[in-house]
């Protein structure tokens, strides 16, 4: 994979992600993660948050081309993003929930972990 596809890639499914981040988080399911403590902060540090989906979309971008055996792109990109993001799920819903004060590990893991999910499938196309 050239340079200019990794790039391409990361662009392109790091904005995905985090506009989907923040569809999910603010608009449709801020009051369960209220209800679950989720947010520690007064303020969101939206620069690290952006930060973090682009590494996300980079790592997915640069790995995904070394699993690709054929078949239809967008598919297999999808299932990529599921795999790939279940990793990411089930290491950052544990970890957040051993370090933040969250009232539901199942409610954490539903929404969080759905998240990651949906958000990776998407980004993977």
């Amino acid at each position: 994979m050239n340079l200019k596809n990794i790039v391409l890639g990361t662009v392109a499914a790091g904005l995905v992600m985090f506009a989907l981040g923040g569809v999910w988080h603010m608009l449709l399911f801020l009051g369960q993660y209220e209800k679950l403590n989720y947010f520690s902060r007064a303020e969101v540090l939206m620069p690290f948050m952006m930060a973090g989906e682009v590494l996300r979309a980079l790592f997915m971008t640069i790995i995904f081309p070394h699993g690709y055996k054929g078949g239809n792109a967008v598919n297999e990109g999808m299932k990529f993003g599921l795999l790939a993001n279940a990793l990411v799920a089930s290491v950052w819903v544990t970890w957040t929930f051993g370090l933040q004060n969250i009232s539901s590990f199942v409610g954490l893991a539903v929404l969080e972990g759905g998240f990651l999910l949906v958000s990776g499938a998407i980004g993977g196309m």
